[in-house]
């Protein structure tokens, strides 16, 4: 019986304690409405909040030393990593630097021997782009260089990856840059090799159709595609992107200059080729250029006639000494034989 009256004790001092906890639930929920909320619940909160801030930075101190410990630990491990990753990379660079290097002068010895003119390579020009909101183009770019910085109408122009589009419109001080990916560029490409050509075409979107590639080509998925000069609006072997197979037998091509931010770009002064004038060059110029190229023409050949002879006199004179010295050598020999 002590054990049974004992049990409904702490049974009823527990529902008690539920009881209450249940009703100060309710009442905290009541107050806590924002219509309905006391004063001195706002005052207690913020006390408690004042209390407890420097409490729990206290506690928080050596978790966040050690997360700065460990995130610092992580962090240099990392770029050490990438330190040798760049070193790695940087003797690469260096080996096709020279293998490039090598290549220039042998191409420019092969262009002196060939009597083949070279292309100079203008110093690039270097502009900052900012979006072009207001021009007649959906993909369209501003430049701060223009006219007076020689920025002229065809210029290609690119980024440290590769080609991004052409200078449209120039005007003193900025000009208008039609992008690669906008519905009115039209681009002569081709791959590394020169084996496959295209024309790269623009539709808005981020990678631009290959269209009326030759039929007996072969792309193969990331091939590198660059420009390939036809029609002279671009010169050959600029870097484009890489191929990549699109929906039936069609191609796009990833741009190299897609993804990061087009911010600071180069233009590359380029000539391109031009057609022939209209008016020809007059009948009277081209016979006074005909006849002194004959006349030229006859004159190295009567300096190689001339030459020849004074080469075949010198022959000549050498064999007569010859034959007069041998002469005088047998008549001494006589003569001493007489004597």
């Amino acid at each position: 019986m002590v054990e049974s009256s004992e049990w409904r004790s702490r049974r009823g001092w527990t529902t008690a304690v539920y009881a209450l906890v249940a009703v100060a639930a309710l009442l905290l929920l009541v107050l806590d409405r924002p219509g309905s909320r006391p004063s001195v619940l706002d005052d207690i909160r913020a006390h408690t909040g004042d209390w407890a801030a420097p409490v729990m930075s206290a506690v928080s101190a050596p978790i966040r030393g050690l997360r700065s410990i460990f995130g610092g630990a992580s962090d240099y491990w990392a770029a050490v990593d990438e330190n040798r990753e760049l070193r790695q990379e940087i003797g690469q660079l260096n080996r096709w630097r020279d293998l490039a290097l090598s290549l220039r002068d042998k191409v420019r010895a092969y262009e002196s021997i060939l009597d083949i003119p070279g292309v100079d390579a203008a110093d690039p020009i270097g502009a900052w782009s900012v979006a072009d909101a207001s021009g007649p183009f959906v993909h369209a770019r501003l430049i701060d260089a223009g006219w007076d910085r020689g920025v002229r109408e065809g210029h290609p122009v690119l980024t440290e990856r590769g080609l991004v589009g052409r200078v449209v419109v120039v005007g003193h001080n900025s000009a208008r840059v039609l992008l690669l990916t906008d519905l009115n560029s039209r681009i002569p490409v081709m791959t590394e090799d020169g084996e496959a050509r295209a024309l790269l075409t623009g539709d808005n979107s981020s990678a631009p159709r290959l269209e009326f590639v030759n039929r007996d080509a072969v792309l193969e998925e990331d091939e590198r595609i660059v420009t390939s000069g036809d029609g002279g609006l671009l010169p050959r072997g600029l870097p484009v992107g890489q191929a990549a197979p699109a929906s039936g037998d069609a191609w796009r091509v990833r741009l190299y200059s897609s993804g990061d931010p087009v911010d600071m770009v180069w233009v590359y002064p380029y000539d391109p080729i031009m057609t022939p004038e209209e008016n020809p060059v007059p009948q009277s110029e081209r016979l006074i250029e005909s006849a002194e190229r004959e006349a030229r023409a006859e004159a190295a050949r009567l300096a190689a006639e001339a030459a020849a002879e004074s080469v075949e006199a010198e022959a000549a004179a050498e064999e007569d000494q010859g034959e007069t010295a041998g002469t005088g050598a047998a008549n001494a020999q006589q003569a001493g034989q007489g004597g």
